[in-house]
């Protein structure tokens, strides 16, 4: 036997049913109104600006609906966007080079509907240096062809990103006082004096440091080794410039003078250390890069292998191919106290993905 509910009864549901419906329809809340993006923050991240700079922007910018944004820079002023970015994300970076005077930078935010949001914000520039970084190298002991070539084509590729000089300096170094090969040195130099030994490394390919820097914490006076282990192998794979060119960068202060040491920052909760040049930190974030500091390896010299892979400042560069000189370093530079012009770094991205090795 059936038990059928009563045509009325199933009226009576059936209301019970919509009613709910309707308090629940009620009770939902609306979908937010379409409301235009906004700049939250755009401001110049370092101070003490002289001709030619590499001026360091940062901002922040949201959009209420969730829609992509595009983010358009002038960074100089001069009425020309420098670049255009969509998706833009929240909280981004760029660096812009600038001449001397003041300038107004702006910032551009769009989501494709409503009118495009802007803010500006404006700095100075004081006068700066007019003569170019001038690298005298000097052979200390045996020397090898090859190493020599590597050393000449280093030095140009850094040149190349250094676009002016530092103060000549009075140098009055004896023997001993750094490596013991590093002969005495006396007078003054401009801009800096590289020794190049090539001898036996056991475990190294190379390594390279200052003797004496200047009162702005440059070095006036540094040294690079190069290891004959591996020499023979490192040439035929290709890698030998690279190699050289990375100790030329520590032997210039990247990782090792003074200023990096400042710039460097430990973190008890992850037991790693950052780089927090405002300089470099831009450009890291404008390659991809996310975070408001650098990555850097275990001993704090060299950048993240898992983050930054084959970048020329990482702590692995014995293969082929080439590593490029990004941004990053060439903004590290400025950070350090270097004019750079960085249009003349590699080509450059930072990985989507992390990297496998460690150092």
């Amino acid at each position: 036997m059936r038990l059928r509910i009563p045509a009325v009864r199933s009226v009576a549901v059936a209301a019970l049913i919509g009613a709910l419906l309707l308090l629940t329809t009620a009770c939902s809340p609306p979908p937010p109104a379409p409301a235009p993006p906004a700049i939250d923050r755009f401001t110049v991240t370092a101070s003490g600006l002289s001709a030619p700079a590499l001026v360091p922007f940062t901002w922040s910018v949201q959009d209420p609906n969730g829609d992509a944004l595009t983010c358009r820079f002038d960074g100089d002023g001069d009425g020309v966007w420098d670049d255009a970015t969509t998706p833009c994300r929240s909280t981004s970076g760029r660096t812009a080079t600038t001449g001397a005077g003041p300038h107004t930078a702006r910032l551009e935010v769009s989501d494709g509907t409503h009118p495009a949001v802007t803010a500006t914000t404006t700095y100075d520039v004081a006068p700066g240096p007019a003569e170019s970084f001038d690298v005298v190298t000097r052979s200390v002991g045996p020397q090898d062809a090859r190493v020599t070539a590597a050393v000449a084509e280093a030095v140009d590729r850094w040149t190349a990103v250094i676009s002016r000089g530092i103060p000549d300096t009075d140098v009055q170094f004896q023997q001993g006082d750094c490596l013991a090969e590093v002969p005495s040195l006396s007078g003054v130099v401009d801009d800096l004096v590289l020794d190049v030994i090539v001898t036996p490394l056991p475990g190294l390919m190379g390594d390279a440091t200052w003797c004496v820097v200047g009162d702005d914490g440059l070095p006036r006076l540094s040294v690079v080794r190069i290891s004959t282990i591996g020499l023979d192998h490192l040439y035929e794979t290709g890698a030998l410039e690279d190699v050289v060119t990375h100790e030329v960068g520590h032997a210039l202060g990247l990782g090792t003078v003074g200023p990096w040491g400042m710039l460097t920052r430990y973190s008890d909760e992850t037991g790693a250390y950052r780089f927090t040049g405002p300089r470099a930190v831009a450009e890291w974030q404008h390659l991809g890069g996310i975070g408001d500091t650098v990555p850097l390896s275990h001993d704090a010299s060299h950048w993240d292998e898992t983050s930054l892979q084959d970048e020329l400042m990482t702590c692995y560069v014995e293969v082929a191919p080439a590593h490029p000189m990004s941004a990053i370093s060439v903004a590290a530079l400025a950070d350090l106290g270097f004019h750079v012009e960085i249009s003349n770094a590699d080509a450059w991205a930072v990985p989507s993905r992390p990297g496998l090795m460690e150092c």
